[in-house]
């Protein structure tokens, strides 16, 4: 029913595990490593590395094969896709939004939508929700798009957009504490050929685990921060080409409900939101009607 489970989304899942198994057996089989001295007294510190390994995959394959939020396609979508197609045709007054026409790449204004219809998918034919957003890649309309990830193989919207933000914080974890299990696996040697040979696939895994501790970290922070503002990655990128957003002053976010209701919508009942009505009772506290 999607795009996710294709050959591209397998090999990046199946690049994922595989580098994540082959840096922790390169640790773990360092005879000098504080991971393989763990491993061999069975300590508790070694329970809580492959604790956070096992959670971390895990997160990271839930984000990855769940329905990230697609849109439901009902058998009357396309009439009211027309319906709405005939009101932008002949110009009907009514209150309404411009469609920002989310489905393509350049996201250019195509008329408007009557806001209790919802928006139309011109690729899909079909009407989906404010903040919803066609992806080329998955072939299907997402809600509360976020982006998609060639690393999960799969979009990132209203449903598995905590357990990415979930992958994200015990990777960071692992990762940093992957930078000083690394260090103390390098073996020292007087000479460079020596240490060389010495280190060959530790010091590669050292290389590895610091460029990716930098990126999960600044990741991880981002969406964060994203969870606690109520927006997504799309809405900040394409602000000024999404017509719902782009009339409204730049530090003007109309989905901000407050960082507690932001974070338990994120978290818990992300799919219980109606965002056309938090965006009117937001734009009528801006813009209060004369």
């Amino acid at each position: 029913y999607c795009n996710r489970i294709c050959s591209m989304g397998n090999c990046a899942r199946l690049l994922h595990l595989s580098l994540t198994l082959f840096v922790f057996y390169v640790l773990l089989l360092a005879p000098d490593s504080d991971l393989h001295h763990a491993w061999k007294n069975l300590s508790s510190k070694f329970f809580l590395i492959l604790s956070l390994l096992l959670l971390s995959t895990l997160s990271f394959l839930i984000a990855s094969l769940i329905d990230p939020g697609f849109e439901s396609f009902s058998k009357d979508a396309p009439l009211l896709y027309k319906l709405n197609e005939e009101l932008i045709q002949s110009s009907i007054d009514e209150v309404s939004y411009e469609n920002d026409n989310s489905t393509s790449d350049s996201d250019s204004n195509q008329g408007t939508v009557v806001i209790r219809n919802g928006r139309p998918c011109i690729t899909c034919k079909s009407i989906i929700q404010l903040r919803s957003r066609h992806c080329r890649v998955c072939a299907r309309c997402v809600r509360r798009f976020d982006h998609h990830c060639p690393w999960l193989g799969n979009c990132v919207g209203v449903r598995n957009h905590r357990f990415f933000w979930l992958f994200l914080g015990l990777e960071t974890a692992l990762l940093i504490w992957g930078v000083f299990i690394a260090w103390s696996a390098l073996h020292s040697s007087s000479d460079f050929l020596s240490w060389f040979r010495a280190n060959i696939l530790t010091f590669p895994s050292l290389v590895v685990i610091f460029v990716g501790s930098i990126a999960t970290s600044m990741l991880f922070v981002f969406h964060t921060y994203l969870m606690i503002s109520g927006q997504t990655t799309w809405e900040i990128a394409s602000r000024f080409r999404i017509s719902y957003l782009r009339d409204l002053d730049p530090p003007i976010n109309p989905f901000d409900e407050g960082i507690c209701l932001n974070i338990v919508h994120f978290l818990y009942i992300p799919e219980s939101q109606h965002w056309d009505q938090v965006y009117e009772r937001s734009v009528q506290k801006i813009k209060p009607s004369p």
